[in-house]
């Protein structure tokens, strides 16, 4: 079951330990024990606030450095091979390894 603490999402399991770690939306999420309180976990979060907002900023910084919109990777690539193309078409990689191995 998940539920979300202002910023901090947390996920309920069969686990001995927490652990926290940081989603691409910039949220805490906090992975815990089913009997493990709510106040335990803020108080855990707490405790490791300095990583959590080191590790925001990381994840924000990284974000931003691999943010390349489709448009820019197709206009760089394409002048890169000296085409222009005239259509798209994207495939799933993993269709395609399928499709080779048959």
């Amino acid at each position: 079951m998940d539920k979300t603490i202002k910023d901090i999402v947390i996920i309920r399991s069969n686990r001995k330990a927490m652990s926290l770690s940081i989603n691409d939306n910039l949220q805490s999420v906090v992975r815990a024990p089913k009997n493990i309180s709510e106040e335990t976990i803020k108080a855990f979060v707490e405790k490791h606030r300095d990583w959590v907002d080191n590790a925001i900023a990381r994840k924000a910084e990284q974000i931003n450095r691999y943010n390349i919109t489709f448009e820019e990777r197709v206009e760089y690539y394409s002048a890169l091979m000296g085409v222009k193309p005239s259509g798209i078409k994207i495939i799933s990689a993993k269709k395609t390894l399928r499709l080779l191995q048959q």
